[in-house]
């Protein structure tokens, strides 16, 4: 009796060992069609998630990326030997990943059709050009820009030799530079000790030394994920926002480096979710904070270096808190109490005009109390108050670097009279007295709970006349308590 065939087994379908499917050490990446489906599951939702909040491909992930995709094809050659349900998912992940490249093709401005049609050309000029648009001013100096620099040589050189054209002078040079660097960077990966790049090569690393010296500036990029509380309803499917990050070195004990970034937050179910990248001066930093000083809580998380960029990672419980919208008269890391409803209040029913709008750059003038973005302060942004009532952010992370506000020893303020508004300069915060009992309080956000409103504002003023109310004369020393923001 004849012994049936054995089914279709993704495991016997292997995969031939090109040079996009294999590694340094000579091996496949996916010796079977069995080790190439487990990866593409596990990637493609990556992939897709890249391109629904229009965030751009790192440089190894678009090299990772044109790998799946040349190996796909081999799959897909081989699909009969494939069970039914290994087809079946070989056709929808494939599908999937294939629209994911389009999708981060065009968000670079690239048209994908000549990235899918080149993915076997080891000297593709699609592949060449978008992975270019991925390098950090770092990568340019280092083995990346090197890899394109010399894969971009190699298509030039081939086409010139192909045509039985001569090399002329400049020519010859650009062919001995390839190959001299190219020397130097595999002497680099087989011994730590010589002249050339490591892959591993510190953050801030000041020099590269090949034949010359190139002296990088004294500059590093920051890779940050970042994470923005919701729930947010902007007009569209992104928000933008002024972040301030704060570099600490808590051994040097110096003053902590500033860099204001605006970050384009994509929203996804009403959170805000953006990857950022962005220079700051090179530093032994043990930690970094990240805050909108119009809107949130200081967030305070340590500083890491990966592949030779400092990485930070401002999401789930280290995610920026809304609410805080005054945080100048707060304390280390800002809080949220009375002050930010009296704020609040000074705005709402604020329709914002075409030319203000729910995003905010690092231009844009205190107050702003449209903490959803939805282009009004109203009921909704409320919800930040209500919710985050109390919360204090991350304080500074060096001891030597922490200090108390003027005024602030008590914490979080449940009140503060209308005499201390106007005293502080604060007058156009005294609608918020919304009971008439000259104390902004508990009372009244109970009373605008139960529906009491301020009185109309006048029309949206323009920036320079925003909250810029002077002090009345004080005793010496108090004008010190008031926010610098409101004594311009």
């Amino acid at each position: 009796m004849d012994t049936p065939p054995a089914p279709p087994d993704a495991t016997s379908l292997r995969l031939p060992r090109s040079w996009l499917n294999t590694g340094r050490d000579g091996e496949a990446y996916w010796p079977t069609a069995a080790d190439y489906l487990a990866e593409l599951r596990a990637r493609v939702g990556d992939y897709e998630r890249k391109a629904r909040r229009r965030q751009r491909l790192t440089f190894d992930e678009a090299r990772d990326l044109r790998r799946l995709l040349a190996c796909l094809a081999d799959v897909e050659a081989g699909r009969e030997g494939l069970s039914t349900a290994d087809r079946t998912a070989l056709e929808d992940v494939g599908g999937r990943l294939r629209q994911a490249l389009a999708d981060l093709a065009t968000l670079e401005g690239l048209d994908p059709a000549p990235l899918l049609g080149e993915l076997r050309q080891r000297y593709s000029p699609a592949w060449c050009g978008l992975l270019r648009l991925t390098l950090s001013k770092r990568d340019e100096y280092g083995a990346r820009g090197m890899y394109l620099d010399a894969t971009e040589a190699a298509r030039y050189f081939t086409a010139k030799v192909r045509s039985g054209e001569r090399l002329t002078t400049v020519e010859v040079d650009r062919l001995h530079d390839v190959v001299k660097s190219r020397i130097a960077f595999r002497a680099q990966l087989e011994d730590p000790d010589a002249i050339g790049y490591r892959e591993d090569y510190f953050a801030c690393g000041n020099k590269d030394e090949y034949v010359q010296t190139i002296t990088i500036e004294q500059r590093n990029i920051v890779e940050v994920d970042i994470e923005l509380e919701g729930d947010l309803n902007p007009s569209g499917d992104a928000l933008t926002r002024c972040i301030t990050f704060k570099f600490y070195d808590c051994q040097g004990a110096t003053e902590p480096a500033e860099e204001r970034v605006e970050v384009n937050f994509s929203v996804q179910g009403g959170v805000g979710v953006a990857d950022v990248d962005f220079e700051v001066d090179c530093g032994a930093y043990n930690f970094i904070t990240a805050e909108d000083e119009l809107h949130t809580l200081t967030s305070r998380v340590e500083l890491g270096v990966q592949d030779g960029s400092y990485r930070a990672d401002f999401t789930g419980d280290h995610k920026l808190i809304q609410g805080d919208l005054i945080d100048q008269y707060d304390g280390d890391g800002g809080w949220i109490d009375i002050l930010d409803f009296a704020v609040y209040v000074n705005q709402w029913g604020w329709p914002w005009e075409t030319g203000a709008g729910a995003d905010t750059d690092c231009e844009t003038p205190f107050p702003h109390a449209d903490m959803n973005g939805d282009g009004a302060v109203d009921e909704s942004d409320f919800s930040f108050i209500t919710a985050n009532f109390w919360k204090i952010g991350d304080a500074a992370p060096c001891d030597v670097l922490r200090t108390i506000g003027a005024g602030n020893l008590r914490g979080p303020r449940a009140a503060i009279t209308v005499a201390e508004l106007h005293l502080l300069g604060l007058s156009d915060l005294v609608p918020a007295d919304l009971n008439g009992d000259r104390v902004v309080d508990e009372a009244d956000i109970m009373a605008f709970m139960s529906g009491a409103t301020p009185k109309p504002q006048k029309q949206l003023p323009a920036a320079s006349e925003k909250l810029e109310s002077e002090p009345a004369e004080v005793a010496p020393g108090l004008l010190d308590l008031i926010p610098a923001k409101l004594q311009r």
